[in-house]
């Protein structure tokens, strides 16, 4: 799990600093292929009942020795984040969030500053993948609550939905 927030927060910072909506629009700088505008490309979330209203999100398919993950990422403003790790990707269905009894349980994180809540003991959550269209889109609806370990403080991210760019690296 370590490594899957280790990516999600990798993935965030890259996306979130070296790409913006207008390269999205133009079809040469699209080195993943596929569509770069899914139709109503959005994510949304609660974070303790505060609308999150992402700037940019998009998702990254990685494929390593036959196992499908997909990291998604997506920034409001210039200081916070949501990013949510699917280890062992299948395409639409439902993934736990942090379930200590299954090896694959994925991962999510809200960042606000300096500060990161992940989930953790005590804490879970999931992520339900509603359209899956390989190298092109993913949608889908999620939940968690993350727990911040420097001060202990959690918080909720409910009501999340989107429908988002995905690319395959």
């Amino acid at each position: 799990m370590k490594n899957t927030l280790t990516f999600c927060i990798l993935s965030l910072f890259i996306i979130l600093t070296g790409c913006s909506k207008d390269s999205n629009n133009d079809p040469d700088n699209n080195p993943g292929g596929g569509n770069p505008n899914p139709t109503s490309e959005i994510f949304t979330a609660k974070v303790d009942g505060n609308t999150f209203l992402a700037d940019d999100a998009a998702a990254i398919e990685v494929i390593s020795e036959g196992v499908k993950s997909v990291s998604i990422v997506a920034g409001e403003g210039e200081n916070r984040g949501i990013s949510i790790g699917i280890p062992s990707f299948e395409g639409v269905g439902e993934y736990p969030l942090n379930d200590p009894t299954n090896p694959t349980t994925g991962s999510g994180a809200y960042f606000e500053g300096d500060l990161i809540w992940t989930l953790g003991e005590g804490s879970s959550g999931k992520v339900t993948i509603t359209s899956y269209k390989p190298n092109e889109s993913i949608a889908g609806t999620f939940y968690f609550t993350g727990k911040d370990l420097s001060n202990s403080s959690m918080k909720t991210v409910t009501d999340g939905q989107f429908n988002i760019l995905l690319i395959r690296l």
